[in-house]
């Protein structure tokens, strides 16, 4: 989980920089396996501030950013696997939240992107 997005901001945070190379070469390193990671999926959230539609539309860009992040991460380990990766962005918005939005460090936690890596 990368976490903590500013407010209203689709950018993730440098302090995820480190988890970031982490999730690549766990990607990479699998290529080297029987099986090898072969879909990154990425869902985006936000916390309750602001319109459905909005939060939809945040939780997508924060998707893309941390989806674009990787990718990145990737490529510079091993640029070869990237032609049998998929990458998959979608937005939850406010939908599901995994801590109270009735706190500024509750919210902090809600405005996240999940990464799931599946082999298949």
């Amino acid at each position: 989980i990368l976490d903590q997005f500013d407010f209203n901001k689709p950018t993730v945070p440098a302090l995820h920089a480190k988890l970031i190379g982490q999730i690549a070469q766990t990607v990479v390193d699998s290529w080297r396996t029987p099986y090898p990671i072969q879909t990154v999926q990425i869902l985006g959230h936000t916390d309750s501030r602001g319109s459905d539609q909005y939060n939809i539309d945040l939780g997508q860009l924060r998707a893309d950013a941390a989806s674009d992040l990787i990718l990145a991460a990737i490529r510079g380990r091993e640029p070869g696997i990237l032609n049998s990766l998929a990458f998959v962005t979608a937005s939850a918005g406010l939908r599901k939240p995994i801590a109270p939005n009735t706190t500024p460090a509750g919210r902090a936690r809600n405005r996240r992107a999940e990464v799931v890596l599946l082999q298949t």
